[in-house]
């Protein structure tokens, strides 16, 4: 289908019709139509025959797309466009032609271009032609192109940026590195990364090679050529680079590259046994130890704890760090450390091994969080264990945090911890200063019944019967009314058969439980109320605002009043 705008002869062309293209020009058809618009299609499938060439309106019409009869690959058509004067470096002298034509394989094209001057050096934000020869591995081009005076160091732009050797490097011709290097190419520029590119492929021969040609061993600061090893873990590439005198210590990266791996222990064992420093900085000040206890990705660690006795040889290199004597409590930039890593990501293995290593564990992390509440929110209930176990209960401190942690298990429906904490002597009673809600309020709103229970079985019951059931009129509703709000019925009835007040209000000037339900909506919660003997005056002015479905809601509570004397 021709889109508008589009003429016949560029519609034909667009959409790879050749044969009616070729019709249509025999028959008259203008091709400088709509500004020669139909060329750039016709040019790249090289259907443009050199019968039609002199009906192009003018060399100036033709300079911005001859360049695709590179691309097409016919090279009598380029010769022709040559003969009438079109740059040959393309409109902006950016050298399309000559890249176009060493991408898409048209040696010949190359060579013509070459041989009538193209700029070999040209790249256009994107690869020189060098680089496009070197990806292809054509060395035949790639001689031209140097004898020819090609710079060897020309950097690409872009995402092409580096130079041939690199680009060498990356795809792994050790002959056209060899090629490269005996024409000048520095292995050393300042963006040059040959050498670590070969390390990640793993090519020990080209390592060799690249060395031997005095390649810097320990440039690109902070990701240098044997971080890159330690990463992919090429055991005889890291004891050839320490061989050939590598810094092992340069910003701590190969130590800390190995450690956020966890499964790389032999790299960590080579690397401390050539004199890697445990407590030296890295990125963000971490040390080995945070990225050891962090371990990347969680799906990979928690692979690596599900993998039975995997298991040891990933906790191995966290003791070999501790027996080097590694600063267990020390901090990162972020205000981490390792026990906060290891407990944030849920490594419950490596959290016992710190603990057990004397790693303080009345802490808070860079978001102010406690670590026990960090644990408890997660359901980590390994890592809650070994917490208890590691400290007594009974400072005024921790037994307050404790009670925060209950309110974290709870809200997030943890049981087992929840009953953890209270046999450890958490209070139940808790309110959570940040939001003046209970642990009671929290186990309501979410709808964890069987916490709930828990919680009325071990004293939270003072809760709804102290003071009626107004306790948490510090800024939230009370546990009733949070039930009553996400219209957890089974929560509302148990309140109610312990005591609860069914007419406390959140607050002095706060909603009752069935105002709450009645903007929530919540019908079945609002029949519990009115069953039970509720106050169904409504004088929330929230609940009383047109806007807000005034008249359906009247309407649930009339039909709930009618329902309750019909009994």
């Amino acid at each position: 289908m021709r889109n508008k705008g589009q003429s016949v002869i560029e519609a034909a062309f667009s959409q790879g019709l050749e044969a009616t293209a070729q019709s249509l020009l025999e028959r008259g058809a203008d091709i400088n139509l709509n500004r020669g618009m139909a060329l750039e299609p016709a040019l790249k499938a090289g259907a443009v025959r050199l019968p039609w060439t002199r009906r192009l309106e003018s060399v100036d019409r033709t300079k911005a797309y001859w360049p695709w009869a590179s691309e097409g690959g016919h090279q009598a058509l380029v010769r022709t466009f040559l003969d009438k004067g079109v740059d040959i470096d393309g409109k902006d002298g950016d050298g399309r032609p000559l890249r176009i034509a060493l991408r898409r394989g048209h040696e010949a094209i190359a060579v013509l271009l070459l041989e009538r001057g193209a700029n070999r050096n040209a790249n256009g934000y994107e690869a020189t032609a060098l680089q496009e020869a070197t990806r292809r591995g054509n060395k035949g081009i790639m001689r031209l192109l140097l004898d020819k005076r090609a710079n060897a160091n020309a950097q690409g732009g872009g995402w092409f940026a580096g130079t041939a050797l690199d680009t060498a490097a990356e795809e792994g011709d050790l002959t056209i590195i060899q090629l490269l290097l005996d024409n000048g190419a520095d292995i050393n520029t300042p963006d040059g990364k040959a050498l670590w590119k070969v390390c990640y492929r793993g090519d020990k021969a080209m390592v060799k090679l690249l060395i031997d040609k005095r390649a810097r061993i320990n440039g690109s600061a902070g990701y240098t050529p044997l971080v890159v090893a330690s990463e992919r873990r090429r055991n005889e590439i890291i004891q050839l680079l320490l061989d050939c005198g590598a810094d092992i210590n340069v910003d701590g990266g190969a130590l800390h590259a190995a450690s956020s791996l966890g499964r790389h222990e032999a790299i960590v064992r080579l690397l401390l046994a050539n004199g890697a420093k445990v407590n030296i900085r890295g990125k963000s000040d971490t040390t080995a130890l945070h990225m050891a206890s962090y371990n990347g990705p969680e799906v990979i660690v928690r692979l690596l704890l599900d993998a039975g006795p995997e298991i040891n040889a990933f906790n191995c290199f966290v003791r070999l760090l501790l027996a080097q004597g590694i600063e267990i409590n020390a901090r990162s930039q972020r205000g981490e450390t390792a026990v906060l890593e290891a407990i944030g990501t849920g490594r419950e293995a490596i959290t016992a091994l710190l603990l057990s290593e004397g790693a303080n564990f009345d802490l808070n992390d860079r978001f102010d969080n406690f670590v026990w509440c960090k644990a408890s929110k997660n359901g980590y209930k390994t890592i809650v264990e070994s917490l208890l176990s590691n400290g007594p209960v009974s400072n005024a401190k921790l037994a307050d945090w404790l009670g925060h942690t209950l309110h974290a298990a709870s809200e997030n429906g943890h049981k087992d911890i929840v009953q953890q904490l209270i046999i450890n002597g958490a209070n139940p009673n808790i309110n959570d200063g940040s939001r003046g809600s209970s642990t009671l309020a929290a186990a309501s709103a979410t709808g964890h019944l069987a916490i709930v229970r828990l919680l009325l079985d071990n004293g939270a019951i003072e809760l709804l019967l102290s003071r009626g059931a107004n306790v948490d009129t510090q800024g939230g509703n009370n546990a009733l009314c949070y039930a009553c709000s996400e219209g957890h019925e089974e929560i509302v009835r148990l309140f109610l058969d312990k005591g609860a007040d069914i007419n406390a209000r959140s607050s002095d000037d706060g909603p009752s439980a069935l105002e709450v339900a009645l903007a929530a909506g919540h019908t079945t919660v609002v029949r519990v109320l009115i069953g039970r003997g509720v106050d169904s005056n409504i004088r929330y002015p929230a609940i009383q605002s047109p806007e807000d479905g005034y008249s359906e809601k009247v309407q649930v509570l009339l039909d709930a009043i009618a329902m309750r004397h019909n009994r």
